[in-house]
């Protein structure tokens, strides 16, 4: 019986005289990469944008920037993140702030 040709493999070939996750890690990366067992997680990477801390999961950048790339071609790393959202309490499927609350109260017959 033939078998992967990656070292220390026992699988069965899939293609090209490779296994099946040896095969698809190389259409992926361009490598079998024989050092790392297949399903070992690589470590987490920071991402590579000025001032950035988060993990990175695509081309070195965190999420967000990636698709700032893919969408306006830069990642922007200047701009700021979105401002949190205003404080107040759910009511009928909108955010009520204190300021309608004072003109609800107004607004009511006495």
């Amino acid at each position: 019986m033939t078998r992967c040709t990656v070292d220390a493999c026992t699988r069965p070939p899939y293609s090209r005289d490779l296994c099946e996750p040896h095969y698809r890690r190389t259409l992926r990366t361009g490598s079998a990469s024989a050092t790392r067992p297949i399903g070992q997680p690589l470590p987490p990477v920071v991402c590579s944008v000025d001032g950035c801390e988060r993990t990175a999961t695509e081309r070195g950048w965190r999420h967000a920037h990636y698709l700032r790339w893919t969408r306006l071609g830069e990642v922007q790393e200047d701009q700021a993140r979105r401002p949190p959202p205003p404080t107040g309490t759910v009511h009928r499927a909108r955010l009520r702030t204190q300021d309608d609350e004072k003109v609800h109260q107004s607004s009511r017959p006495i």
